[in-house]
């Protein structure tokens, strides 16, 4: 059983940049099952309602994939493309 939970830690992150998944994986022993189950339905571009008891990774299973768009997307950015005000 435990090698099954290992493989689907695995698999949550597996859709996140490689910068965030090695943080993830340094910062936590393995995502929640809230996490788990709802990275890939948000990778995959679904609608997900994420509902679970206070202290079960909602807000990191929510905010963590966009984050690390936005952060692959500034690493693919062109020089001098940024906006400035």
């Amino acid at each position: 059983m435990a090698r099954a939970g290992a493989l689907a830690s695995q698999h949550a992150v597996s859709s996140f940049s490689p910068s965030v998944r090695d943080w993830f994986t340094q910062a936590f022993a393995a995502p929640t099952p809230a996490q788990a189950q709802a990275w890939p339905a948000i990778a995959a571009g679904e609608h997900v309602l994420v509902s679970a008891p206070t202290g079960s990774g909602k807000t990191l299973a929510a905010f963590l994939w966009a984050l690390d768009r936005l952060g692959a997307e500034r690493e693919d950015a062109q020089p001098g493309s940024e906006c400035s005000t």
